[in-house]
């Protein structure tokens, strides 16, 4: 039997049979205390045993101890998931992102609309639609949200669950883009957002005019650059490549619009920035150490630093999540370079020009002539 209550009757019933040879047990061991002194690391596994046969329970070594072990991890959570959990997640499963297109097609030639919404506020609001679908004559509405909402980002939240609930939401808001296309319905302004950690950070969309993005990257040995991007679409990048005598230094403006801006805040938002976890590791002298660092308008500082190779043992996912932001920044960097003259060009060495040039640009000043001009 399968049910919770069937495991926890068979687990304490064991429990009693082994307590029914406990003496016996114990009479054995006292026997052997002499012989155990001078090796501890037996004494240590026998009490192991023995408090595991009086709890009933198997001994598990703590996450830490394998930071890097992700299947064992994964197999924890889903111990721990109850029936409506795994009902949700099944239910989510049923809606991948790269369908989104094909289903709505599907369902408007067969006259079964679907409208997805978001419920995770009192009262459920459609994604990417705007208002009420009321042109609309029929249709059947479907809620992503239902479940662990609140403490998603939480230890106690399984991950399984989490990446289910996402690409619900992107099928979600896929689906309703085509409906609304078809059937000629107002579009949102701004996107529906799944509540998450790096989100709540941010605060509201308002706000982000006094966020900074950095990225350090520069490689005593290869080069490398640095990204510096305020919310109000300000950019600044330090770009350090190899020459025949020494590492030159290049430092280029750049200027964004909002939508540009938004789009790299969304980025973070979408892969959790807050959420990504990388242990510290020690890496041979060639490796790269890029430094990710999201700073919101109370001044409030969080940062990720991840080996570039990414080491053996290395998490996929969360490399993966790191490599997309990472890729934002690489991206300015050439834009800078192909449409902009540099401010500064010489020789790398220490970083008093990029310091200068920085503190120029963070100068409210000198945004206030920019906001003018």
């Amino acid at each position: 039997m399968k049910d919770g209550s069937s495991v926890f009757y068979l687990k304490n019933k064991n429990s009693f049979n082994m307590a029914g040879s406990m003496s016996k047990t114990s009479d054995t061991f006292i026997k052997r205390c002499s012989l155990l002194r001078s090796r501890p690391h037996v004494l240590f596994l026998l009490l192991a045993y023995l408090c595991s046969m009086l709890t009933g329970c198997t001994i598990l070594l703590s996450r830490q101890d394998n930071p890097g072990n992700s299947k064992k991890t994964s197999s924890e959570v889903k111990i721990n998931m109850d029936d409506y959990d795994l009902q949700k997640i099944n239910e989510y499963n049923r809606y991948q992102p790269e369908n989104a297109l094909r289903d709505a097609e599907l369902d408007i030639d067969q006259g079964t609309i679907k409208i997805f919404y978001l419920d995770i506020e009192e009262v459920p609001e459609p994604l990417a639609i705007d208002g009420d679908p009321e042109k609309l004559l029929s249709y059947e509405s479907v809620s992503i949200g239902i479940g662990c909402i609140d403490p998603i980002n939480s230890d106690d939240c399984p991950p399984e669950y989490r990446t289910a609930m996402e690409n619900a939401h992107s099928y979600g808001m896929g689906y309703n883009k085509a409906i609304a296309r078809h059937f000629k319905l107002k579009l949102k302004q701004h996107h529906d957002r799944l509540p998450n950690s790096t989100f709540e950070f941010l605060g509201t969309p308002s706000d982000w005019h006094a966020v900074h993005m950095e990225l350090r990257d520069i490689q005593p040995i290869f080069g490398g650059r640095d990204v510096w991007v305020d919310g109000s679409g300000n950019v600044l990048v330090r770009s350090v490549q190899t020459t025949p005598q020494d590492l030159e230094e290049k430092i280029y403006p750049l200027t964004l619009d909002e939508s540009a801006v938004e789009r790299i805040l969304e980025a973070f938002i979408s892969q959790d920035f807050l959420s990504l976890c990388i242990p510290e590791q020690s890496a041979p002298p060639d490796h790269g150490r890029p430094e990710i660092i999201l700073t919101n308008f109370r001044g409030q500082r969080h940062a990720v630093a991840s080996w570039d190779p990414p080491l053996p043992g290395s998490d996929p996912v969360v490399e993966q999540r790191f490599r997309t932001l990472y890729r934002e920044f690489l991206r300015l960097e050439s834009m800078a370079r192909e449409t902009t003259e540099p401010l500064h060009n010489g020789v790398y060495g220490d970083d008093n020009n990029w310091t200068n040039i920085l503190k120029k640009q963070k100068d409210p000043e000198n945004i206030q002539d920019k906001k003018e001009e």
